[in-house]
């Protein structure tokens, strides 16, 4: 309550400061609500979504019209379980616990049943199933308000067609028998298809693709244990036939039937999984010690917390009644297409995290044919240590393609011939991701997506598209004409319009766009058959597309989006033609606080270099007074520009717009590195960013702090060990001695070894081979230097960033006799999940920055500290009378200070 009530005291401080509009505070930690969870009806004439967070710790269903203004909204309900039928009529969704909505979309009625448990849709037709809590099941008719009553109903599910319902019956008793039955939509007769036996139970149901046939598994609890078996059914062909069980005389003793993956193309087989049984528990005292080998392929970490059962993939074949294994011993499946399936079998059982020196990874690619059940070792592919995501089979199954980091080109097997060819053979292109990691020419982008059979492959460079032919026989064209690299531009195809990685429309697309200059993002379209420059749709200063949008309307050329910026909440947006929009959600809280506004900031580097920030100013900005300035390091921040910051409290990095709207200017500086020298990198685009900012008539030069979580807290380490530019720094999370760093493992007990060489501290090289490049990178070889005061926070549950680091700066800082404090979370890792704790970092980082930038009084607990034995006790948040400051350091008391 202290904690809360001092708090809000700072906030309404701050409040009266700013005028009318108030300042963020803890009051919207967790409650800030948001737009989620987009559908469209298969007609594009209706929407619907769900405001996160409307109520506070609730939610609210909104379903409305595309092209007029008319909406309902259903309070406590999501659009997580909903949906509009198939043909546009219909919306159905749950609420609460037990109750179902159905609405009419053309009269706008709605209808409310109680005592539901689940409901289904089917994806075809008009049926809605639904069932009580007394398990009878209702199958609806929604065209024609029929209804048909089934009672003991265990389960349901639709066929894929749309035009079956599968219902598992439960028995009379708990001793008689239950039942599977095929329910035919359109006629209404229920078949039964199987009867099981005493203790045995449906546990996965799989259809085909056009609902003429079934495949279930069962388990069966006996004398023997779990029986698990393998059952197919087609319509019209009497009962299920038994096609495998794993307690048959020839079935492999150590393995069980896991799940059912497909139907193969045409019908003809099954694949299945199955699992590896567990291993027999120690029996009696014995001895529990873990030997780690040199000669072990995988840490014993890694097996220890990796030791499941493993699974493999199996084959059924209908026809001859064989049980056909695809995946051996470490091999993994890395795509399926047309009756192929492509799979590549390591030598030994290393683990991707030791990919770029571990031999054991090294592997052959392998060919597995669904027509034949013959596998064919790809002997012409290149399987080494770095192929992490290639090779791939392309969507119809007649090459196999991969990026050749040696030749910097994209290769391809032609699955029929078995010739190889160099698609990208003269193109002078970049395939690989655009990152300054030393691992990146073996990082090429991801494949953009295939023509219809084959035809040809679509290629991402840095900035533009290509069209390939795999063949060979035809040169690559640039669909973009290479206006892209021109321009500053990084042109994708639209997600949605990629079904099966295969390109529907064979014409045209619609591409999206971003200027790497200026953030600006947008849409343009683009001729797959033309050769010219991409047509210009709209370009501003907006972020558009989330994780999971664009959704199209299936059957009419309408697209739901999201748009943000960083003054504007993301909504939905309905667009055509994407050159205009119609705003659908107006969920915009931002506009009720003193929010913020952001400005790409450019200076030059140390050595010359341009770089780019972004800075973040108070909505009511001042350009006459003098603005405390926080930065926030990381790694690039700057195409960030355009997205919204959600307020929040402080997990571990500072929230923006927190902090902006309680009166600090923060700001986000991209750092680029240099492959051996990160911790000279830091330094070169960070201080002449200060520099740079510090001339700025409204910035208080002497009042600036560095700040930074995980990896952006080892730059901040580095940082004050290096340079006394800043008045504070908070550092959470992070690490100060690479060294002693290098040699452990992850959460997961993968060694940590290659996010030094190859990716995150970016060496270059191993410990052993060039320790001096991890003396020099480490801060706490030059901690002596420190004068900046330091808030640190490291948990001992942290299992990236071990408790240690934290701990290893923070004694020497103590002996050394500099202002520093450690915060340390029980209970909490990495980043502080519990809202508690979050809030209790906000505020006493608040009050550490507050005091250095802004002079504000200094809290008791940075002035005196809390005893061990107050913990939880007293929080030490009070402030201190003003002028009092934290003393000296031990080794600088004078004697009179001990007495």
């Amino acid at each position: 309550m202290k904690k809360l009530f001092i708090f809000l005291l700072l906030a309404a401080a701050g409040t009266r400061c700013f005028g009318q509009k108030p300042v963020i505070d803890s009051t919207v930690f967790g409650k800030w609500p948001d737009v989620i969870l987009a559908q469209i009806s298969n007609n594009g004439q209706y929407t619907c979504y769900t405001i996160d967070n409307m109520p506070a710790g609730s939610a609210t269903l909104v379903i409305r019209a595309v092209s007029d203004d008319w909406q309902l909204k259903v309070p406590g309900a999501s659009a997580i379980n909903a949906r509009f039928t198939d043909d546009s009529k219909h919306f159905v969704f749950s609420k609460g616990a037990d109750s179902l909505g159905i609405v009419t979309l053309a009269s706008h009625g709605i209808e409310y049943m109680g005592h539901i448990s689940s409901f289904k849709l089917s994806d075809r037709g008009n049926i809605l199933a639904f069932k009580n809590q007394d398990d009878e099941l209702v199958v609806r008719d929604l065209s024609s308000a029929k209804d048909r009553h089934f009672a003991k109903v265990e389960g349901y599910w639709f066929s894929n067609n749309g035009g079956a319902l599968l219902l598992a019956i439960k028995g009379d008793t708990l001793t008689s028998p239950e039942s599977l039955q095929w329910l035919t939509l359109d006629r209404g007769s229920a078949d039964t298809i199987w009867r099981s036996k005493p203790g045995e139970k449906v546990d996965q149901v799989c259809f085909d693709p056009t609902g003429s046939q079934l495949a279930f598994i069962t388990g069966e609890n006996n004398a023997k244990g779990v029986v698990r078996s393998l059952w197919r059914w087609k319509v019209r062909s009497g009962p299920a036939d038994l096609v495998i069980t794993d307690h048959t005389a020839d079935f492999d003793a150590k393995l069980a039937i896991g799940e059912i993956q497909s139907f193969t193309p045409g019908n003809t087989g099954i694949l299945v999984t199955l699992n590896e049984k567990p291993n027999p528990q120690p029996k009696g005292d014995y001895v529990k010690v873990d030997v780690w080998s040199y000669s072990d392929a995988k840490l014993q970490s890694l097996q220890l917390n990796r030791a499941g059962s493993k699974n493999y993939l199996f084959l059924a074949d209908l026809k001859s009644g064989k049980l056909i294994r695809i995946q051996q011993e470490n091999e993994t499946t890395v795509g399926s297409a047309g009756s192929f399936i492509l799979t590549v079998r390591r030598r030994g059982n290393a683990d991707p995290s030791e990919q770029n020196w571990n031999p054991d990874f090294n592997g052959k690619a392998y060919l597995f044919s669904l027509k034949t059940g013959e596998k064919k070792a790809l002997e012409k592919i290149p399987v080494g240590s770095r192929s992490l995501i290639t090779p791939a089979l392309s969507a119809s199954g007649k090459y196999v393609i991969w990026y050749d980091p040696g030749k910097r080109n994209y290769m391809s097997y032609s699955v029929a011939s078995g010739t190889v060819k160099n698609m990208t053979n003269g193109v002078s292109a970049r395939w690989t991701i655009k990152t300054d990691e030393p691992d990146a020419k073996y990082m090429p982008i991801p494949v953009a997506g295939w023509l219809k059979d084959d035809q040809r492959v679509f290629l991402y460079d840095q900035n533009d598209i290509w069209q390939v032919d795999p063949s060979g026989h035809q040169s690559p064209v640039n669909i973009t004409n290479g206006y892209g690299r021109k321009h500053h531009i990084v042109f994708r195809f639209l997600p949605v319009q990629s079904t099966n990685n295969v390109i529907e429309n064979s014409q045209k697309a619609v591409l999206t766009a971003f200027n790497t200059d200026d953030k600006q993002k947008g849409f343009y379209s683009a001729g797959l058959k033309e050769h010219g420059d991409p047509r210009l749709l709209i370009m501003n200063d907006y972020a558009y597309i989330q994780e999971g949008l664009p959704v199209k309307a299936r059957d009419t050329s309408v697209w739901i989006i999201t748009r943000q910026s960083a003054t504007q909440s993301w909504n939905f947006f309905c667009t055509s033609d994407f050159k205009t929009f119609r705003q659908l959600s107006a969920v915009s809280p931002e506009k009720q606080y003193n929010w913020l506004t952001a400005e790409l900031l450019t200076w030059n580097t140390l050595d010359g270099k341009k770089c780019q920030g972004v800075l973040y100013k108070p909505e009511n900005f001042d350009p006459c007074k003098k603005y405390p300035v926080i930065f926030l390091v990381y790694d690039h921040w700057s195409d960030e520009l355009n997205y919204f910051k959600t307020p929040g409290p402080t997990p571990g990095e500072i929230n923006v717009p927190y902090f902006v709207s309680n009166g600090y200017l923060v700001f986000l500086p991209d750092i680029h590195y240099r492959t051996g020298y990160i911790g000279e990198s830091v330094l070169n685009s960070v201080v002449p960013a200060a520099r740079y900012l510090a001339k700025k008539p409204w910035v208080n030069p002497g009042k600036m702090a560095i700040t930074g979580h995980s990896f952006g807290s080892y730059e901040t380490d580095y940082i004050i060990t290096h340079t006394h530019i800043f008045a504070a720094a908070c550092s959470a999370s992070g690490a100060a001695d690479l060294v002693s760093f290098y040699g452990v493992t992850w959460f997961d007990g993968a060694s940590i070894q290659a996010y030094f060489e190859q990716t995150g501290f970016r060496t270059g090289a191993t410990l052993y081979d060039r320790p001096d490049l991890y003396i020099k990178n480490s801060p706490i070889f030059s901690v002596k230097n420190v004068s900046t005061p330091v808030l640190l926070m490291n948990n001992k549950l942290d299992e990236s960033t071990p408790y240690a680091q934290g701990i290893e700066f923070f004694i020497a800082l103590r002996r050394l006799g500099k202002k520093a404090w450690l915060l340390q979370y029980d209970d909490e890792g990495h980043n502080l999940l519990d809202p508690k704790p979050a809030a209790d970092f906000t505020i006493r980082t608040k009050q550490f920055l507050d005091h250095y930038l802004k002079d504000a009084p200094a809290p008791k607990w940075m002035i005196e500290g809390i005893p061990a034995r107050l913990k939880g006790i007293d929080d030490g948040l009070e402030l201190e009378p003003p002028g009092v400051e934290p003393g000296t350091g031990l080794l600088k008391m004078k004697i009179n200070d001990w007495k």
